[in-house]
């Protein structure tokens, strides 16, 4: 897709949601595509680490390419991550050529503790648009509490060789951004364990550190209940995802969204029905109708979910709306700069550093 037609389905979806129509008379311009949900982390926030059974496993290639070439035509960008760690994937590389090869654009989250200097190279290499660490606390002890099985010192390492290969490959892609969940315990930390935290990155071409608000897994984190955040009397805002995006699990299944977890409001498999099929499926025109009524007490993923609650701008989030637009506006880019002073200014997240590319 170029950029223009990209730009007039980024016009239909903004006007999608803001009607809250529930049949949308376009395609889904983001996907989420779950290489594997395997994890080599048992994180205290991450449903990953319950005891709720849950069947597991890695994409088949073959499927991979069916869903890409289905996608071409209409979507801008693809999540390659969900529910596991996507390093683990042995054919994630070969995953993102063949979708750079169809002009899309790839974004990829990661732990970073299977980074290697050889897998480091090749993500660069590949084509990839953006990454995000995932790397909660600024000391070893709260980042260890934090992720467990990972190791602070090692993890730190991996992501320094990542920044170093970057920048002698003289690469201003993938926009690099560190993400800190904001536990109480990292808010805690003080001025001088994050001066020594980012001294690690110092003259490394890494974008953007930040911390952001924890959501809770569509109420799957009872430690984050939405009621608790409903009780405060926040405004309710519609999710923007069920507008503009859908989610495909490693085997095929598809959510209508990131926070369904155990894909407990499946839209079927995506080796069934068609990806145009699918998003203006029944099921997806019903859940469509029962959020923008404020009707989500009748969704199961939804009645709990804290992200039905946020900040917003003209109806609309904050937290989404600053960095999507940036993204299918500007790009990944050095570009990203002129829409810098505007996410410093509304998004709910604290900027602890931000740079261009040296």
């Amino acid at each position: 897709m170029n950029k223009i037609e990209n730009l007039i389905n980024l016009g239909k979806a903004f006007w999608g949601y803001k009607k809250q129509s529930p049949v949308c008379h376009y395609n889904p311009i983001r996907l989420w595509i779950e290489p594997t949900n395997f994890c080599n982390l048992r994180c205290i926030m991450c449903p990953n680490s319950s005891n709720r059974p849950i069947k597991k496993g890695y994409m088949d290639m073959k499927l991979f390419k069916e869903i890409i070439n289905k996608a071409n035509p209409f979507a801008y960008d693809i999540n390659l991550s969900h529910r596991g760690e996507s390093l683990l994937h042995p054919q994630l590389i070969e995953m993102i050529k063949y979708a750079k090869s169809k002009n899309l654009h790839l974004r990829l989250n990661t732990n970073a503790t299977l980074l290697t200097e050889e897998k480091s190279s090749q993500l660069i290499k590949s084509g990839l648009d953006f990454i995000s660490f995932s790397f909660d606390g600024f000391d070893k002890e709260t980042y260890e509490k934090i992720r467990r099985g990972a190791k602070f010192n090692d993890t730190i390492l991996n992501i320094v060789d990542f920044l170093k290969i970057k920048k002698s490959l003289k690469s201003s892609t993938p926009y690099a951004l560190l993400e800190v969940l904001a536990f109480p315990e990292v808010l805690k930390e003080n001025v001088v364990q994050r001066e020594n935290f980012l001294k690690h990155f110092k003259s490394l071409p890494l974008n953007k550190i930040e911390i952001k608000p924890l959501h809770n897994w569509g109420g799957n984190l009872p430690s984050l209940n939405g009621k608790e955040i409903i009780q405060k009397k926040m405004k309710y805002t519609p999710c923007t995802n069920i507008w503009y995006s859908l989610t495909i699990l490693w085997d095929g299944s598809v959510s209508p969204c990131p926070q369904d977890w155990y894909n407990e409001f499946s839209l079927g498999n995506i080796k069934d029905r068609s990806l145009s099929e699918i998003w203006n499926s029944e099921k997806m025109v019903y859940l469509r109708k029962s959020i923008a009524k404020g009707e989500f007490q009748k969704i199961k993923i939804c009645r709990e979910c804290n992200l039905l609650w946020r900040k917003n701008i003209g109806g609309i989030p904050v937290l989404n709306l600053v960095p999507f637009l940036s993204e299918n506006i500007i790009g990944y880019g050095n570009l990203r700069r002129i829409f810098k002073p505007l996410e410093k200014a509304l998004l709910n997240v604290n900027v602890l550093s931000e740079r261009e590319e040296e």
